[in-house]
């Protein structure tokens, strides 16, 4: 049986990663072969990158020294939000073994406490909790996220992703399609042809993109207001655009943008990163939804097996998924004194607040650093 293919673990995002992450920030890379019958493609590319950083939580409380899988543990950095995470070029069979490798090397280093590993699928999950329960290290989940996807094999025997949808769904964007048209003139999708044509498309739809994620207080945590996740996405784009691994898709009626959509392509499985309908036309025309059709009407043509909308649970995801599985974010933790206390105030937290201990704020979102200069903000 065809599985889901992973961009996040191809040569294009480590490669990102190494050539735009600032050395001040302290990352190692971990595991590239060497020997005899190693390749030279191999020795220079290591099987992850270990981001390292010293924190401070709880005001100040409580110190932790933190190494992350392929993050930096900078939450501007990580921004980029990595999803399927594990070993750069491995088979995903060979996830317990390689985490098992990288454990015996961090277990003969004492410069750390906590390990984190992010966005995992069930298997690699189940992995790393063996591993833990081994080692006799503490888990912490730290989040779980809904990561829906359509299976497009389905859709091919149909004839269309269209015909594979609900009726009242299918009716909805029939009416949609039929509006838009007489509105503002024919449908038609296109993709970018080059690296500076993708990157003047996402600039043109970064403010919608920017007022889509605006909060209360005005400011917004779209990554176009953060200079490391725009400097981070011009590299990838300029490195894997020729490839056609990367696309810039544009939905226009006549020749009005009606939405944009940046997606990474691996193999067998096309993956939406991020996108933003035009807020100058009316939202009950479903911009975003007819978008997303089209564009895995072409997956199928081009021979693609799945359309993943990645992690986040969203009313458009579901209505469009066929399927869903579960990616985790947790932290292996030493066994220190510091960690229980912690643990046991957080439980006795969510007793009184009635909720989960799953549910108490992410790792991150109030930590701040520890005599480490901060990273360059270009």
């Amino acid at each position: 049986m065809t599985e889901k293919t992973s961009f996040f673990l191809q040569s294009y995002w480590s490669r990102t990663c190494e050539g735009i992450w600032p050395e001040t920030l302290g990352w190692q890379p971990w595991g590239a072969a060497n020997g005899p019958a190693a390749t030279e493609a191999q020795r220079q590319s290591p099987r992850a990158l270990l981001g390292r950083r010293a924190v401070r939580r709880h005001r100040g409380l409580l110190s932790s020294r933190v190494v992350a899988l392929n993050q930096t543990a900078w939450e501007n950095w990580d921004q980029v939000f990595i999803e399927f995470n594990g070993f750069f070029g491995e088979p995903r069979a060979h996830f317990a073994q390689q985490l098992s490798a990288l454990l015996d090397d961090l277990n003969h280093s004492p410069d750390w406490d906590e390990f984190r590993l992010a966005g995992m699928q069930q298997p690699e999950y189940d992995a790393a909790l063996t591993q833990a329960a081994n080692r006799g290290l503490r888990v912490q989940l730290r989040d779980r996220r809904m990561a829906p996807y359509r299976h497009l094999r389905p859709d091919r025997a149909a004839g269309s992703v269209l015909a594979g949808l609900s009726a009242n769904l299918r009716g909805q964007l029939r009416r949609s399609q039929r509006r838009l048209t007489d509105t503002l003139g024919p449908l038609k999708l296109f993709h970018a042809q080059d690296p500076q044509q993708a990157w003047q498309w996402l600039e043109h739809m970064a403010p919608w993109h920017q007022a889509r994620w605006r909060q209360s207080d005005g400011t917004s945590t779209s990554g176009f207001c953060n200079p490391a996740f725009v400097r981070f996405h011009k590299a990838l784009i300029d490195d894997a655009f020729r490839t056609d691994q990367v696309r810039i898709w544009q939905l226009r009626a006549g020749d009005h943008v009606v939405s944009t959509v940046y997606n990474l392509r691996s193999e067998v499985t096309e993956s939406f990163y991020l996108g933003a309908p035009n807020p100058a036309i009316d939202p009950r025309f479903q911009g975003g939804l007819l978008a997303h059709v089209a564009i895995m009407d072409q997956c199928l043509q081009d021979g693609l097996e799945f359309y993943d909308f990645m992690a986040g649970d969203s009313r458009y995801k579901r209505q469009l998924a066929t399927d869903a599985e579960t990616l985790y974010w947790i932290v292996l933790q030493r066994p220190r004194l510091k960690f229980a206390i912690e643990d046991r105030l957080r439980r006795l937290r969510s007793t009184l607040i009635h909720t989960s201990p799953q549910e108490i704020e992410p790792l991150g979102a109030r930590e701040r650093p520890i005599q480490r200069s901060a990273p360059n903000r270009f």
